[in-house]
C-alpha cells in the first residue's frame, strides 16, 4: 500500500511508483504519433488511403459510437467490482483481526480467576494461546497473499512445545493440511483442556463466546481467500482488451481525418486512449488486494510486530490496545518479562521509536498542584538550580515559629537517574515545619514528563518518627492521601482547541460524557461518546457521539460564548437548549453562565446555572466544569501514529455496543451486572431457599421500614465507594437497581438539604465498616434514611446542563420483605463487578469493599432472621438465584 499526500497536486502527479501511467502511456503514445504521422503525410503521399479504403466518414459509423460504448460500460463495471473487493478485502482483514484478537483477551480475563490457586498452569496457557494465535494470523495473511505473500512476524513461535512445532511441521509436508486449521483446533483443544482443568472459571454458555468468535474470524479468512482466489471473469477481460485494441488501431486514423493540425491530433488521440488504459489497469490493480504489488494490502501491516527494550516482538495492534487504555501515561509492564515498556521506548521494524515525547529533559520543567505555581510548586531549572516555591503559598501555611515559608526551598544531595527518570533530593527546615525537620524526596516522572507517577516524599518529624506520602499520577484515583503533580504549562488565551469536562478537578473518565469541546469557532459541540446507556432521547435513542452548537458566538473581552443545541426528537422533554458559558480569566474553568432549556411549545423550563469551583460548595444544584491540562493532550504525532489508524481498525472489527460501553466507562459495570441479574431466568449455579410470609398488620410496616433502611445503607456504602470515579453515576445506577426491585422512594429522597447528602469518598472507609460490624443492630435501632444528594461537586448530568438530573419515579407499591432480598443480591453482584473493574485498573481500594461485601454478607443474614423470625405455617417459599456463600470470604483489613 503506497502512502502519499494530496497537499501539492504536482507532486502526486510525479510520483511514480505505483502509478499506472507508465504502462497506459505505452499505448497512447505510439498511437499519438502514428496520428501525427498521418496527418503530415497528406502533403506528401499523392492519393490518400484512408479516402481510397472508405476510413474517412468512419467516425460518424453507429458501429463505431456503439463500440465505443461498451468499451466505457465495460471499463466502469469492472472499476465499480475492483473497488469493491479492494474494500472487502480490507474490512475482512480488520474483521478476522478483530475477532481473534477478541477471543484471546477473553481467554486471558476468564484465566484471571486462577491466578491465585494456579499461577504456573494460568501463565502456561496464556503463554501457549497468544504464540499459538499469533503464529495462527501470520499463518492466515501468508495463505491469503500466495505464492507472493511476504513471510509475516509471529510472536515467539520457538517458544511453544517441541511436540507442536513438529506436529504441525508434520501436518504440513505430510499430511497435507491446512496450518490455519490446524491451529485454529490447537487453540480450541487448549482452550477446552483448560476448562475442564479449572484454568478457565467462567461458565461454558459465556465461554461460548470464544468460540464464536474464533469461528467468525475463520469465516471471514475464508471470505479474503474467496477473493483471491477468484479472478476477475476471462470473458470481460478478454472483451476488453479486444475493443482497447480495436481503438487503439482506429483512433488515429479517425483523429487524423477530422484534424489537419499536427499538435491537436495528438492531444486528441493521446488523451483517449490514455484515459482508457488508466482504468484498464487501475481496475487490474484493485481486483486482487492481496500480494506484493504496490497498491495491495501491505499484509505485513497487519500482523506488524513491535519490539520492546527487551527485545520481545508484539502485535502492533494488540500492545497499543493495551497501552492506549492507560493514557495519557501509555505505559506497562512486559506481558512476558515485566520489564517496563511504553510507546516512547517501543521500535518498528526499521529500528526507529513508534513515537517520540514532546519534552525530552527534566531540567526546565515546572510541576505544580491544581494547575496554580507558586503554591508548593516544583522548579527543575537545572541540576544545580532544584527548588520548591512558596511565592503564592497562603497566608496559614507558616512555620512552627510563625513566620512564612522562603519563596524558593532549595533540594540538597539532588540526583537524578536519566534511564529510570528519577529524581532525589531533601529539603532541611532548621525551623521545622509543621512538626517536621526534614522532607526526603523519591519522584519518579513519565517518560515524557507530563506529570510525576511515582516515588514518595519521607518527613522525618522532631521527634525521629518518620512518615510516607506517595505521588500517584494524576489520572489515577485513589483515595489514599498522595499527592498529584502536573507538568505545568502557559495558560491559552482562547477557548478554542480547549476540552471542558464535569467537576471540581479533571477526570478523564468525565471526557466524552456531555464534554464541551471548542475546536474552533465554526467546530464546537458536546460529546456523548462515553455517555451510559441510561441517558436517552426521547424517542429512545440515545444521544450522536457529537451535537454540535449552532448560532455560535465567542466574546474575547468578556470570554463568553453563546451557542444553541436543538433536539428535534427531545432531551427529557426539551427541544432547545440555549447556552451562555463565561470562562475564567486563565481559562481553566467555566466561571458562570447558565443553560437555558426551551419545551416544544417554546415555553422556558428551568434552567441550569454554571457555578465557579474555587467559590465553595453552593447550596443549589450547579454544573462545575474544568478544562483539560494541555499536558494531558496527546502531540499530533502519537495521536496521528496510534489513535486514528488503530482506532479505524478497531472500528471496522465486529463488537457490540455494550463491550465498546464497557472499555470505554468501567463504572457502568454495576449496572451491567444488575441487568444481567435481573434478565436471567435461569437461576446459575447453587441456589439459596428462603421462607419468606406477609407480615401481620401490627407489624409489617415497622418491619418494612427497618428492612428498608437496611438496603438504603447498602446502596448509601456503594454510592461512598464508587465516588471516586462518579457518584452522580453511581447513585442514577441505584435508582435503576430500586426500579428492578419494584420498590418505594420516600418523598425525603428529594427534599433532604444538602448538609445531609453523603460524606467524601475518605468517608466510607474500613473503619466505618467495622464500627457498623461492631454494632449488629445499629441498622435497625438507627431508622435512619439516607437521603438522594443534589448535584455537587465532580458529578456529571445527562445533557451538560438542561435536563433535570433526577425525576421522582411514581411507585405505588410496598418494599416487601422478598423484593428486598432481590435488591441485596443484584446489589451484591454489583459490587462484585465493582471489585473485578477496579482490580483491572490497579487501584488501591481493595480493603473498602472487602469492608462492604461483609458488611452486605451480615445485612442479608440480618434480613433472613427477621423474616425467619415472623414465618407462619402457611408461608410461600421463594427461591433465588444468587447463592450467598459464594460471594468470597474477604477480611477487611485496617
Amino acid at each position: 500500500m503506497i502512502d502519499y499526500s494530496e497537499s501539492w497536486l504536482i507532486l502526486t502527479l510525479l510520483k511514480w511508483k505505483g502509478s499506472v501511467f507508465p504502462r497506459s502511456c505505452l499505448f497512447a503514445l505510439p498511437a499519438a504519433l502514428i496520428t501525427v504521422v498521418l496527418v503530415q503525410a497528406q502533403d506528401v503521399l499523392e492519393f490518400d488511403l484512408r479516402q481510397e479504403l472508405g476510413l474517412m466518414d468512419a467516425h460518424r459509423s453507429q458501429l463505431w459510437i456503439i463500440s465505443l460504448g461498451v468499451l466505457h460500460a465495460l471499463l466502469v463495471f469492472r472499476i465499480n467490482r475492483a473497488m469493491e473487493r479492494f474494500w472487502e478485502g480490507t474490512g475482512l482483514l480488520h474483521q478476522m483481526r478483530g475477532e481473534w484478537f477478541d477471543a484471546v483477551s477473553c481467554c486471558v480475563t476468564f484465566s484471571r480467576a486462577s491466578m491465585v490457586s494456579r499461577p504456573q498452569d494460568t501463565m502456561r496457557f496464556r503463554h501457549a494461546i497468544v504464540r499459538l494465535m499469533s503464529l495462527c494470523h501470520g499463518s492466515a495473511l501468508e495463505e491469503i497473499g500466495g505464492e507472493d505473500g511476504d513471510f509475516c512476524e509471529t510472536i515467539d513461535s520457538h517458544g511453544l512445545a517441541t511436540r507442536t512445532l513438529e506436529h504441525l511441521t508434520d501436518c504440513a509436508e505430510e499430511y497435507d493440511f491446512n496450518r490455519v486449521e490446524v491451529l485454529l483446533h490447537m487453540i480450541q483443544s487448549l482452550i477446552t483442556h483448560n476448562l475442564d482443568v479449572g484454568v478457565l472459571k467462567v461458565q461454558p454458555p459465556i465461554l461460548s463466546r470464544v468460540y464464536q468468535t474464533l469461528s467468525r474470524g475463520f469465516v471471514n479468512l475464508l471470505n479474503a481467500k474467496k477473493i483471491a482466489d477468484t479472478r476477475f471473469p476471462f470473458p470481460f477481460a478478454q472483451l476488453i482488451s479486444a475493443l482497447l485494441f480495436l481503438h487503439i488501431v482506429l483512433l488515429p486514423v479517425l483523429i487524423s481525418a477530422v484534424i489537419s493540425q499536427a499538435w491537436l491530433a495528438f492531444t486528441f488521440t493521446f488523451l483517449p486512449i490514455f484515459s482508457m488504459c488508466c482504468l484498464n489497469y487501475i481496475g487490474v490493480e484493485l481486483e486482487n488486494p492481496f500480494g506484493r504489488d504496490d497498491n495491495d494490502l501491505p499484509l505485513k501491516h497487519f500482523q506488524d510486530p513491535l519490539w520492546a527494550p527487551c527485545n520481545h516482538k508484539f502485535c502492533r495492534h494488540c500492545i497499543i490496545q493495551v497501552l492506549k487504555s492507560r493514557a495519557p501515561e501509555w505505559a506497562g509492564d512486559c506481558p512476558l518479562c515485566r520489564i517496563h515498556i511504553s510507546v516512547y521506548n517501543l521500535r518498528d521494524e526499521h529500528d526507529e521509536l513508534l513515537v517520540q515525547p514532546d519534552v525530552l529533559e527534566l531540567w526546565g520543567c515546572i510541576f505544580v498542584q491544581n494547575g496554580q505555581t507558586g503554591l508548593a510548586s516544583y522548579h527543575f531549572d537545572s541540576p544545580d538550580q532544584c527548588y520548591i516555591s512558596y511565592e503564592q503559598a497562603p497566608a496559614h501555611w507558616r512555620l512552627d515559629d510563625g513566620s512564612k515559608p522562603p519563596s524558593k526551598k532549595y533540594w540538597t544531595d539532588v540526583s537524578f537517574d536519566a534511564k529510570n527518570s528519577t529524581f532525589r533530593g531533601i529539603i532541611s527546615w532548621d525551623t521545622p515545619f509543621d512538626g517536621e525537620t526534614k522532607w526526603v524526596y523519591r519522584i519518579q516522572f513519565s517518560e515524557d514528563f507530563a506529570g510525576i507517577i511515582g516515588g514518595d516524599l519521607v518527613a522525618t518529624s522532631v521527634d525521629g518518627s518518620t512518615k510516607a506520602t506517595p505521588f500517584r499520577a494524576p489520572w489515577i484515583y485513589e483515595w489514599d492521601h498522595h499527592l498529584s503533580y502536573l507538568r505545568w504549562t502557559p495558560p491559552p488565551s482562547t477557548i478554542f482547541g480547549s476540552v471542558y469536562v464535569q467537576g471540581v478537578v479533571y477526570a478523564g473518565h468525565h471526557e466524552g460524557v456531555a464534554s464541551y469541546h471548542f475546536e474552533s469557532l465554526d467546530n464546537c459541540y458536546i460529546s456523548y461518546a462515553n455517555a451510559p446507556d441510561s441517558w436517552v432521547l426521547d424517542d429512545g435513542s440515545l444521544p450522536p457521539r457529537r451535537k454540535p452548537f449552532e448560532q455560535v458566538s465567542y466574546e474575547e473581552d468578556t470570554r463568553t460564548f453563546r451557542g444553541v443545541v436543538t433536539w428535534p426528537q427531545g432531551f427529557d422533554g426539551a427541544s432547545r437548549w440555549e447556552y451562555t458559558i463565561v470562562f475564567s480569566q486563565d481559562f481553566s474553568f467555566i466561571s458562570s453562565g447558565k443553560v437555558q432549556p426551551y419545551g416544544r411549545r417554546g415555553f422556558a423550563m428551568r434552567a441550569q446555572h454554571f457555578g465557579d469551583p474555587t467559590a465553595g460548595l453552593m447550596l443549589v444544584p450547579v454544573l462545575y466544569y474544568t478544562r483539560k491540562p494541555s499536558v494531558l493532550a496527546a502531540n499530533e504525532k502519537l495521536r496521528a501514529t496510534l489513535l486514528v489508524e488503530d482506532d479505524v481498525q478497531e472500528e471496522e472489527a465486529h463488537s457490540t455496543e455494550t463491550e465498546r460501553q464497557i472499555a470505554q466507562a468501567p463504572y457502568l459495570l454495576s449496572l451491567l451486572f444488575t441487568e444481567q441479574a435481573k434478565d436471567e431466568k435461569t437461576p446459575r449455579g447453587k441456589t439459596c431457599s428462603l421462607t419468606a410470609s406477609w407480615l401481620n398488620s401490627s407489624q409489617r410496616e415497622s418491619r418494612l421500614a427497618e428492612m428498608n433502611n437496611c438496603l438504603l445503607m447498602l446502596l448509601h456504602y456503594s454510592a461512598d465507594l464508587m465516588a471516586g470515579v462518579s457518584k452522580q453515576r453511581c447513585l442514577m445506577d441505584i435508582m435503576e437497581i430500586r426500579k428492578a426491585m419494584h420498590g418505594t422512594l420516600s418523598e425525603s429522597w428529594l427534599q433532604e438539604t444538602i448538609d445531609k447528602a453523603p460524606g467524601s469518598p475518605a468517608e466510607a472507609n474500613v473503619k466505618d465498616v467495622e464500627e457498623e460490624e461492631s454494632q449488629p443492630n445499629s441498622v435497625q435501632e438507627a431508622g435512619v434514611e439516607v437521603v438522594l444528594p443534589l448535584a455537587t461537586q465532580g458529578e456529571t448530568s445527562s445533557d451538560g446542563g438542561a435536563a433535570p438530573i433526577f425525576e421522582e419515579p411514581a411507585f405505588e407499591e410496598k418494599l416487601q420483605p422478598t423484593t428486598l432480598l432481590q435488591g441485596m443480591d443484584q446489589a451484591v453482584m454489583a459490587l462484585t463487578g465493582i471489585r473485578q473493574a477496579i482490580a483491572m485498573q490497579a487501584t488501591d481500594v481493595d480493603r473498602s469493599i472487602d469492608g462492604f461485601l461483609v458488611l452486605a454478607k451480615k445485612l442479608r443474614t440480618q434480613t433472613d432472621d427477621l423474616i425467619a423470625d415472623e414465618a407462619e405455617p402457611a408461608d410461600v417459599e421463594f427461591t433465588f438465584g444468587w447463592d450467598c456463600s459464594a460471594i468470597p470470604s474477604f477480611e477487611a483489613s485496617s
